[in-house]
């Protein structure tokens, strides 16, 4: 087995998954979740739980309160620049 690895934890299917392949392929594995401005709780619930039942040797938490999801910042709707 390689030494150390580090997963993005969303909290979703997908990136659970890769949090069980890397606990697989790897020693020591960390996950990294960011708190971003409107994530939803159950998003940041689902990671912790991820991180705890998978055995993450550590949940590394980001806050990144001026993230803005593209949705946010153009109130639903994506607005053309000016060229």
């Amino acid at each position: 087995m390689k030494d150390k690895a580090l997963v993005m934890l969303s909290g979703g299917l997908d990136s659970a998954t890769c949090l069980y392949w890397a606990k697989e392929k790897f020693s020591d594995v960390s996950a990294i979740t960011f708190n971003y401005f409107g994530r939803l709780l159950q998003e940041k619930r689902a990671a912790a739980k991820l991180a705890k039942s998978a055995g993450a040797a550590r949940l590394i938490l980001i806050d990144l309160p001026f993230v803005k999801e593209a949705s946010d910042v153009y109130n639903g709707t994506l607005k053309k620049q000016d060229s």
